[in-house]
């Protein structure tokens, strides 16, 4: 199972215009057993094969917020004018912690300020159950604007069976038909979006598309939202047409849309277990059951696995400390795995940087230190021009204080206007005056000062104030 999460620089496409980028920030991609369960459907030549629609959300398994109203200016980056989106990595844990049982990711991407979007976030964790099963827990938040949308979509590579376990009320010919009159979350491509069937139910649900030919399922089970509707219907897939678009419309796949209508204070959490399933496989997932904290800023999941195992994840926001029942959570992510005997042969407790996870007031689990410290500088050594191809040059950040070189080598740069990125630091020395320095392999394609951070490599742009700097990576600890 491999797990992929788009966190671009810029805006571009869908809602931002034409040109080659897609509006897809915050969109997951899952391949598991030979398939890509979970896609980014690729490139349409051209605009009579629908390229505008699968160059937009819609065509991507992420979730938008957006405004009432509102004209996008063009942008200043590129030929077709993309905005800086505020991307940030918040948080990243590669495995290194827990042997490769669990990995995670976080990140940001409101897009530009004048939008208005508060909070654009989404964490994905990825677990194992066996040595070719596992699950992946989804968690997506919105804050601002006036309508939350989340899409998910059916692979690109072959037909696929659907089953869903709410009824479903047949509801028009499109969802812009459907939507007509209401906020939109895109230029007009729901009408690409046919025969909808509205998900009857106000509980939570689970949907399931299993190929035709490779027999590979992907169980999805969707956390109950209140205030929100959700409908399957029928999109065109771009693969299968070869790029000829007399064929643009010739085969259909299954596409799940949620809505939630909202006031710009609002938090929307999308929340979500995906599990693919392999042909001839029994689903390891028995039954999930969700809860959620009062201000539904914060889910918990309990997730019943085959042979008796347990395990419940709780998420919520770090700047929200949350309580759900006899559970509560300070910081971003937690779980913890029990087995069916009480013993500790599979049982582990997981917990992102900078969260404490407890359990009728005792402490479960807790991540490592995630308190910032300040950037004094990232000086660049490009390579010589005669360098060697595998020589990229080097640079040294220089932080204030001590700080350690995590297990996995990340750390995560947050500058002034919240943007942020990921760097990969090779090891740690004590630098003058009390700093510490960390040797960097390869051009970060940026250098760093007291006045703030300058890219040096496309987009080009300077943000003025501080940088930060903290250590990414988890807890991990089996009893």
């Amino acid at each position: 199972m491999e797990l992929h999460l788009s966190v671009p620089r810029l805006t571009g496409g869908g809602r931002y215009g034409g040109g080659h980028l897609h509006d897809s920030r915050l969109s997951l991609q899952l391949w598991a057993h030979g398939q890509e369960v979970l896609p980014d459907a690729g490139y349409p030549f051209q605009p009579a094969n629908n390229r505008y629609f699968h160059m937009s959300p819609l065509a991507h398994n992420t979730s938008v917020a957006e405004p009432a109203a509102l004209q996008r200016p063009r942008g200043p980056f590129g030929p077709w004018g993309g905005h800086w989106a505020r991307s940030a990595l918040l948080d990243y844990d590669d495995g290194t912690a827990s042997g490769g049982q669990v990995s995670a990711i976080t990140a940001a991407s409101p897009g530009p300020a004048f939008e208005g979007i508060t909070r654009s976030e989404r964490t994905l964790i990825q677990v194992r159950t066996g040595p070719r099963s596992g699950y992946v827990v989804d968690a997506f938040w919105l804050q601002g604007g006036a309508v939350h949308e989340s899409y998910l979509r059916q692979t690109e590579d072959e037909a696929a069976a659907q089953t869903v376990s709410a009824p479903l009320v047949a509801a028009g010919e499109t969802m812009a038909a459907v939507l007509r009159g209401t906020a939109s979350a895109d230029k007009g491509w729901r009408h690409l979006l046919r025969s909808p069937q509205r998900v009857d139910t106000r509980g939570d649900f689970n949907v399931t598309w299993t190929g035709e030919k490779s027999g590979v399922a992907i169980r999805m089970f969707l956390a109950p939202q209140e205030g929100s509707t959700s409908w399957l219907s029928r999109m065109p897939r771009v693969r299968p047409t070869a790029q000829d678009a007399a064929k643009k419309d010739s085969f259909p796949g299954w596409h799940l849309y949620r809505r939630r209508e909202v006031r710009s204070s609002e938090i929307t959490l999308w929340a979500a277990i995906h599990e693919p399933v392999a042909k001839g496989e029994r689903p390891k997932i028995g039954g999930i059951t969700w809860g959620r904290s009062a201000d539904g800023s914060a889910v918990l999941a309990r997730i019943d696995l085959a042979g008796g195992r347990t395990d419940f994840w709780m998420l919520a926001l770090p700047d929200r400390p949350a309580a759900i029942g006899e559970w509560s959570l300070r910081g971003r992510a937690a779980g913890v795995s029990t087995a069916a005997d009480g013993g500790a042969q599979n049982a582990w407790r997981w917990a992102a940087a900078g969260t404490v996870l407890a359990r009728g007031g005792s402490t479960l689990v807790s991540g490592p230190h995630a308190s910032p410290v300040d950037v004094l500088s990232l000086t660049r050594r490009p390579a010589p021009a005669d360098a060697s191809p595998e020589n990229n040059g080097n640079a040294t950040l220089r932080v204030a204080g001590t700080l350690a070189r995590p297990p996995s080598g990340w750390l995560l740069l947050r500058f002034a206007d919240g943007s942020g990125r990921g760097l990969k630091v090779d090891a740690a020395r004590p630098g003058p005056d009390g700093t510490t320095l960390f040797d960097i392999t390869g051009d970060p394609g940026m250098e760093i000062d007291r006045a703030g951070m300058r890219r040096v490599a496309f987009p080009l742009l300077t943000i003025p104030g501080k940088t930060t700097v903290r250590e990414a990576g988890a807890g991990f600890v089996t009893p």
